[in-house]
């Protein structure tokens, strides 16, 4: 629900602050979220945790693509953001049979 919403406010955000400094606040928030996923003691904590977890996440295309228009010549836009794209979707599918197999 909040990827569907957040990632709005989050390209505005990356523009003010800068794709740099809204990562990081970005990734704590993430990161916080994670572990206040693991300490829920209840239904209304861990909505509360996953909600957060969602509003972190958010950043991440908007900024993205921010970093590699600025950091990339035109030739390589193109491999930049295939790169990034497929490493954001190779890792869950990489990851959860790895998970399942209790590796």
């Amino acid at each position: 629900m909040v990827l569907a919403v957040a990632p709005v406010p989050m390209g505005w955000l990356t523009d003010k602050l800068g794709a740099k400094k809204l990562n990081t606040y970005a990734v704590s928030l993430y990161s916080l979220a994670a572990m206040g996923t693991g300490l829920a003691t209840g239904f209304v904590s861990m909505i509360a945790a996953r909600l957060a977890l969602g509003a972190g996440e958010a950043s991440t295309m908007p900024s993205n693509s921010k970093v590699v228009r600025q950091w990339f010549t035109i030739q390589e836009r193109g491999l930049a953001t295939a790169l990034a794209r497929s490493g954001a979707e190779a890792g869950p599918a990489l990851g959860f049979p790895l998970v399942a197999l209790n590796l």
